[in-house]
């Protein structure tokens, strides 16, 4: 069951000022690492009828191009909005192409996450939702997106 907590308008609203902001991310040349709901901070702008959004949490954020400083997992392993190739190879060095990727597919689970008010694969865990992404399955949308 879907909960949408935004009109349509609030979230096209949204979801282009997450991108307009990881897009300025990506071309200062970095990469976020964790981009998900619980990272962008949203306020409702009293009289102006619009919400401002800003993505906050850069703690697994890198500069690309930049060795990171410990060799530990590059790929910041959060199953629900991580990428298969997180999955498949989270003990190894990610490249910067693939490091931009995964912000993009995190984008892509946040973007369903303002439209549905769930989170990706909501009621599913551990080796089943790991299986089912590297199968290359996906939640379901809402059947009116």
């Amino acid at each position: 069951m879907f909960r949408r907590p935004f009109n349509r308008t609030e979230e096209v609203n949204i979801i282009t000022q997450i991108a307009r902001g990881m897009f300025y991310l990506h071309r200062q040349g970095y990469v976020h690492g964790e981009l998900k709901c619980t990272n962008v901070l949203i306020k409702e702008v009293v009289n102006a009828g619009h919400v401002d959004v800003k993505i906050s949490d850069f703690h697994c954020s890198r500069e690309l191009g930049v060795e990171p400083i410990t060799t530990d997992s590059a790929w910041k392993h959060r199953s629900r909005w991580s990428p298969p190739e997180a999955i498949i190879d989270g003990k190894n060095l990610a490249s910067d192409d693939q490091l931009q990727k995964a912000d993009v597919y995190s984008f892509g689970m946040t973007c369903y996450e303002v439209v549905t008010g769930n989170l990706p694969f909501q009621d599913i865990r551990g080796d089943r939702l790991e299986k089912m992404i590297l199968a290359g399955e996906r939640p379901p949308l809402p059947a009116d997106l």
